[in-house]
């Protein structure tokens, strides 16, 4: 699996994410919109996807503990 401070595991977005993207359809519809945008894309490995968010948008930002 894939790690790194600009890949989140789907399963991370499920489990911590707001209410409303919890449901898949709501994910995946806001996960269109920021592909759109050029500001994240889904990536898969096997069975599992995370989202990979564009790193420029990270620059600036500590990376988590």
């Amino acid at each position: 699996m894939r790690t790194g401070e600009s890949c989140i595991p789907s399963a991370r977005i499920y489990r911590d994410g707001l209410g409303c993207v919890r449901d898949s359809k709501a994910l995946k519809a806001a996960l269109a919109l920021l592909d759109e945008r050029g500001l994240a894309r889904v990536e898969q490995e096997g069975r599992h996807w995370f989202v990979a968010v564009n790193p420029a948008l990270l620059a600036g930002v500590p990376a988590e503990a």
